[in-house]
């Protein structure tokens, strides 16, 4: 058994796809947008082909 993937929210998507794939040897599968709240959202796939990240960057309120 294994975990397919995991959603996260991060403050800094750039960041957390260098992190990911620096410290784990991921790669980047996808890049994009995504909604949240009705709004849209930058995101990534970040894993490698049996597993990923999924990184959604949070919406700042402002």
């Amino acid at each position: 058994m294994y975990l397919e993937h995991v959603n996260l929210t991060v403050s800094d998507l750039d960041r957390s796809k260098s992190f990911y794939c620096d410290v784990f040897d991921f790669r980047v599968r996808w890049e994009g947008k995504a909604t949240a709240n009705g709004q849209p959202v930058r995101a990534a796939h970040v894993g490698d082909a049996r597993c990923y990240v999924a990184l959604f960057e949070a919406l700042i309120p402002g």
